[in-house]
């Protein structure tokens, strides 16, 4: 059985795509320091999996102090500047609570 660590590695993925086309994976995982991806979509890519991440929001409490645009907990923060930055990794999909502030 694969820990869910375990499916993150690129042999993990190569077994995750025996059953699966796409890959949900938290934002942490794919930016663990703001403005650094980790490997996990192009080693999803590679296995031949799609990778969405979840759960993109755009109230300052939930994005990274980088992302933030004042201390306001429920202020609006870069959320577009942020979803680019994922999609820029070469994100395929991402969940999230205000599409409309995405940009385009």
């Amino acid at each position: 059985d694969l820990t869910y660590a375990a499916m993150a590695t690129p042999k993990g993925l190569a077994a995750v795509k025996a059953y699966a086309d796409w890959i949900g994976a938290d934002t942490a995982m794919i930016e663990p320091t703001p403005g650094d991806s980790s490997a996990l979509i192009a080693d999803a890519h590679a296995a031949g999996l799609k990778v969405a991440a979840w759960t993109f929001r755009a109230e300052n409490v939930f994005l990274p102090e980088i992302d933030r645009v004042s201390d306001e907990p429920a202020g609006h923060g870069r959320l577009a500047e942020r979803l680019a930055r994922f999609v820029g990794y070469g994100l395929d999909a991402a969940f999230m609570d205000q599409p409309g502030l995405a940009g385009r």
